[in-house]
């Protein structure tokens, strides 16, 4: 399976764009749609900045490695709607493979066991929302999204401007 352009657009819409490099809430440089830059694709100095494009273009390359450790991790089948919210899991903790979420899913486990199993996954406490929304999109087909996402600025010590937050429409940017 491939994601889909609304679970693509789902991740988005939690994680926010920056075109700069920001410090996360664990302290970790990232850019874009949530690039840690593991991978060194990208040159993270602190107070360069990139187009919205470029952002999302990097955001596209990197989302087929999760698409990639989903496919191999399941042993069943799955929707689409289902299939996206586990990319989402898997962008944001890279846990997919060992995780109980994947043997709940593999052995066919009930449905409550599974939206069980996304909530695991609660730390950071800011980060419960979205593994609720994530489990009720496996388990209802429910995306939240809206076609936007949050644009933050970003000064040059890495530190968010919290204040500059706009929500802008990057529909178009995804097919």
């Amino acid at each position: 399976m491939n994601i889909s352009k609304n679970g693509k657009l789902e991740i988005a819409s939690y994680e926010g764009l920056m075109t700069k490099a920001y410090y996360d809430s664990v302290k970790v440089l990232t850019i874009g749609i949530g690039h840690t830059n593991v991978d060194n694709k990208v040159d993270m100095t602190l107070g360069k900045e990139y187009t919205i494009q470029q952002m999302i273009d990097l955001f596209n390359k990197d989302i087929q490695r999760y698409v990639d450790s989903v496919n191999k991790s399941l042993t069943v089948k799955i929707s689409q709607s289902q299939f996206d919210a586990l990319v989402s899991f898997q962008y944001n903790t890279g846990g997919f493979g060992r995780s109980t979420l994947k043997s709940r899913i593999n052995s066919s486990g009930s449905a409550q066991s599974i939206f069980d199993a996304f909530l695991m996954w609660n730390k950071p406490k800011e980060i419960i929302g979205r593994r609720t929304n994530e489990a009720n999109l496996y388990r209802y087909g429910k995306y939240t999204n809206k076609g936007t996402t949050v644009f933050r600025d970003v000064d040059n010590k890495g530190n968010i401007l919290w204040k500059t937050a706009k929500n802008i429409d990057i529909s178009k940017y995804f097919s």
